[in-house]
């Protein structure tokens, strides 16, 4: 089993060391009315992408671990929601732990906080 957390919300989901990420995507997305292909997930260290082919055993995710999900916001591949929410992190020092109230960037690796996004 895997806790897939996300804000306030945590679903339990039983696995294998089979299960794909892809289809963790699916049951995810399912349970909370989303296009899966908008969900990303990261490993416990909140940091590591988990890729939709790449399995619980590839990635040696341990029973009763947390995977963290977030949702692009929208097309221009902004992950992360809640933008505006204050925030005590630095987007000079970009950390996934600041979510979900930053926005991350993922192809500059930029984190913006606060006040401190843009529209």
């Amino acid at each position: 089993m895997i806790r897939v957390k996300r804000k306030n919300q945590t679903v339990f989901l039983r696995v294998g060391p089979t299960t794909t990420f892809a289809s963790i995507k699916d049951t995810v997305g399912k349970i909370n009315e989303v296009d899966p292909k908008k969900i990303k997930l990261f490993g416990p260290d909140k940091e590591h992408v988990l890729e939709n082919d790449a399995t619980i055993g590839d990635q040696q995710i341990q029973d009763n671990a947390i995977v963290y999900m977030v949702y692009a916001a929208d097309d221009s591949g902004v992950l992360g929601i809640d933008r505006g929410v204050s925030m005590n992190c630095s987007p000079a020092q970009p950390s996934l732990r600041c979510l979900p109230s930053c926005v991350v960037f993922p192809t500059s690796h930029t984190v913006t906080c606060g006040s401190e996004q843009g529209a």
